[in-house]
C-alpha cells in the first residue's frame, strides 16, 4: 500500500542539517552562545565585554547626572557674569518694569529661534531652582503671547521637572535612604501611593510652587516620570495666569512675597501631614 507522502532515504534524513563534508551546519553568531570551558578564549572574551558593559553602565549612572547639573550650572553662571538673563532675573525683586523690557528684548532678539530658546531658559529656571520666574514668564507672554507662551512654558516645565527628579532620584535617593534607615521603606510605600497628589497639590498653589518640589521628589523615591506629569498638572493654571496678565498681577501685589512664602510655608506642611499620616 502506498502513502501520499514519498519515502526519504534514511541515508540522506540523517544528512540533513549537514554540509557537503559531513559535518552539521551552524547558524552564524551561533558559536558564541555555545557554552564553553571557563579557560577558553571564547569564554574569557565574553567575561571580558560582560565587564566592560557593567564598567560603562556604572559609569553612565554616576557620571551623567553630575555632568547635567554642572552643564546647567555653568550656562547659568556663564549668563550671570556675562550681564546676561540670568543675571536680570536672579538681581531683580519681585518685579521690576525695566527687567521685564531686557527679558522681552533678549527673547526677540533670538528671531525664528526665539520658542526653543524661550523654553531652554525655562528649563533652565527649573533645574536652577533659586532662578525666579515671574519676571521670565510675563516676558513670554509679551513675546507670544498669553495662550502661546504658556505651552512653551508648560512644556520647559515639565522637561525641566524631569530633569530635576531624575537628579534629586540619581544623586540623592542613597543618601534619603541612609538617612530613614528602617523607616525608608514605608516612606517609599507611602509616597508611591500618594506622592503623586502631594506633587501636584504643592504645585497647584502659587505659595509653594517650587521647583525643589521636584528635587525632593526624585530623592524620595518617586518617579521623574509622574513628578513631571503632576508638575505640568499642577502649574498649569498659574502658568497662565502669569503669561496673561504677569505684569498686571506683579503690579497689583508688588509687596505680596513675604505673605505667600509665610502661607506656603503653612499649606506644604498640612499637605504633608494630612498625605503622610
Amino acid at each position: 500500500m502506498q502513502s501520499g507522502c514519498q519515502a526519504v532515504p534514511v541515508v540522506e534524513a540523517l544528512n540533513v542539517g549537514r554540509t557537503g563534508s559531513g559535518q552539521p551546519k551552524v547558524a552564524p553568531g551561533a558559536d558564541y552562545h555555545r557554552p564553553h570551558p571557563a579557560g577558553s578564549p571564547i569564554a574569557r572574551l565574553r567575561a571580558r565585554v560582560d565587564s566592560l558593559s557593567y564598567s560603562l553602565e556604572s559609569m553612565w549612572h554616576r557620571l551623567a547626572p553630575a555632568t547635567v547639573f554642572v552643564l546647567a550650572a555653568a550656562v547659568t553662571a556663564a549668563s550671570y557674569l556675562g550681564g546676561g538673563v540670568a543675571r536680570v532675573l536672579l538681581d531683580t525683586a519681585l518685579w521690576d518694569a525695566d527687567a521685564l523690557s531686557t527679558v522681552h528684548l533678549w527673547v526677540q532678539g533670538l528671531g525664528a529661534l526665539a520658542p526653543a530658546g524661550y523654553v531652554l531658559a525655562v528649563i533652565l529656571e527649573v533645574v536652577i531652582a533659586p532662578i525666579p520666574s515671574p519676571i521670565l514668564y510675563a516676558a513670554g507672554g509679551t513675546a507670544f503671547g498669553g495662550f502661546g507662551a504658556g505651552v512653551l512654558t508648560l512644556a520647559g516645565n515639565a522637561v525641566g521637572a524631569l530633569v530635576s527628579a531624575w537628579l534629586g532620584k540619581s544623586l540623592g535617593e542613597a543618601w534619603v535612604r541612609r538617612r530613614l534607615g528602617g523607616r525608608h521603606d514605608g516612606w517609599r510605600a507611602r509616597l508611591y501611593r500618594r506622592g503623586f497628589w502631594m506633587v501636584f497639590l504643592l504645585r497647584l498653589n502659587p505659595m509653594t510652587s517650587s521647583d525643589v518640589v521636584s528635587y525632593a521628589a526624585g530623592a524620595l523615591g518617586l518617579g521623574p516620570g509622574r513628578v513631571s506629569l503632576a508638575t505640568t498638572l499642577g502649574i498649569a493654571p498659574l502658568v497662565f495666569a502669569q503669561t496673561h496678565a504677569g505684569p498686571q498681577l506683579l503690579e497689583a501685589f508688588p509687596a505680596a512675597g513675604a505673605v505667600l512664602f509665610a502661607g506656603g510655608v503653612i499649606y506644604m506642611v498640612v499637605v504633608v501631614i494630612a498625605l503622610f499620616r
